[in-house]
């Protein structure tokens, strides 16, 4: 398209002007066509700087995507200019990248489970034990006749949302190794795209519920796919595990005293439900980690760590590599008890343990 007129104000006599109309023809031929606008459909502004062009642009293409889609700002050095009844500005004619256009993605289902918080959740679904979830298909999709043949597989791959995960980070720290690695050499929630996968155990199909054990995903996660697990192409022996190969600590065993396993039935039975299942896990590796754990040394051989309002004391025996967990009581003094706020909505359950320990 031919260049817009100037009007009477834009000329280049001024060595100001004359630089400003040099960039300008630098920049018609580095940023493709000029766009002549009606002023009708302009922004409300009617000259654009040097030091504001960056600015506008960011404005230009949020105001005319819809109207011109196929064009967006790309002039840094570009500069606007009221051309008598329009307005000329820089722009840089595109062909949409088809693998970077967005892609709508529709959750197939919801997963539920007792895991509400993501220190609830195991690392990995093989290191989760048997904790038992499932996965409640929408209806009217025909997703019945879709679970058709499932059955038969003793584990699937879940394909979900990390929808507790807002922002991706490029480098991540993992609970093991204690150094950043960058994101796609591990398993962090922190995804350019959020989309999480796991391997879990089958254990029923019932209409359009999916039961499965051993999962590390937390309640009401969207779910996008679900797909079998096939040993013959799934399962790979002589694989190799890159940088964990030499940051893997040898783990901690986890045991329970007698009277802390009827404290955390007790618990499990009014709602505490996660209790255990986050001793194991926080525990068997790096337990003595303060930058993730909200853990805390009492003296030699004891050690206090917290779940939410709860805390937990711990006996260590090196020798062993093992620890021991002897007793769970309230974070609450008998004074906070005492008082009606009830900010996180526990304090009944307290009171009924405090009764049942006392």
């Amino acid at each position: 398209m031919a260049e817009p007129p100037r009007n009477d104000g834009y000329n280049t006599t001024t060595p100001e002007l004359a630089s400003l109309r040099a960039e300008y023809n630098e920049a018609r031929q580095s940023l493709g066509p000029i766009v002549s606008i009606p002023r009708s459909q302009a922004p409300a502004w009617e000259c654009i700087t040097r030091s504001s062009a960056p600015e506008i642009g960011k404005k230009f293409n949020q105001d005319y995507n819809d109207f011109c889609p196929e064009l967006s700002w790309e002039g840094k050095r570009g500069d606007s200019r009221l051309c008598g009844n329009d307005i000329g500005i820089h722009l840089q004619a595109h062909t949409p990248n088809p693998h970077n256009t967005p892609m709508k993605i529709t959750p197939i289902g919801t997963f539920h489970c007792d895991a509400q918080y993501p220190y609830d959740a195991a690392r990995q679904g093989a290191v989760a034990g048997d904790n038992i979830g499932r996965i409640e298909l929408v209806g009217g999709q025909n997703f019945e006749q879709a679970l058709q043949d499932l059955e038969g597989f003793s584990h699937i791959w879940i394909v979900y949302q990390f929808h507790k995960n807002e922002n991706w980070k490029p480098l991540v720290n993992p609970p093991r190794g204690g150094k950043k690695v960058g994101v796609f050499a591990s398993r962090a929630p922190y995804r350019p795209n959020a989309i999480g996968l796991s391997c879990v155990q089958l254990v029923k199909v019932e209409g359009r519920t999916v039961t499965v054990a051993g999962h590390d995903l937390l309640d009401g996660t969207p779910v996008l796919d679900i797909k079998p697990y096939l040993p013959y192409a799934d399962a790979v022996p002589e694989a190799t595990s890159g940088w964990l190969e030499t940051a893997t600590e040898a783990p901690w065993t986890v045991t329970f005293t007698d009277d802390a396993q009827k404290q955390l039935d007790w618990l499990a039975d009014n709602g505490v439900d996660c209790l255990q299942d986050f001793l194991v896990q926080q525990l068997s590796d790096e337990p003595f980690n303060h930058k993730r754990k909200r853990i805390e040394q009492l003296d030699h051989t004891h050690w206090e760590i917290a779940y939410r309002t709860w805390r937990v004391k711990l006996k260590v025996e090196e020798a062993k590599h093992q620890l021991e967990v002897q007793a769970i009581y309230s974070g609450y003094c008998d004074a906070e008890l005492a008082e009606d706020e009830d900010k996180y909505r526990d304090k009944v359950v307290h009171r009924g343990f405090g009764a049942l320990i006392s």
